[in-house]
């Protein structure tokens, strides 16, 4: 695993215990958590066609 992947593993738990413990954490986390797949997706669709 790479520095970024590190990174970003670290920052999603952040982010995760960041809004699960306030009220408007689940719709944050939900919006957070679609917008990361769908940037996932962009990811792997860009590398697999290069």
């Amino acid at each position: 695993m790479d520095w970024w992947g590190i990174y970003r593993l670290g920052a999603g738990w952040v982010i995760f215990w960041a809004t699960h413990c306030s009220n408007v954490g689940k719709l944050t986390w939900l919006t957070t958590s679609s917008s990361c797949t769908f940037l996932l997706i962009l990811l792997l669709s860009a590398t697999s066609l290069s």
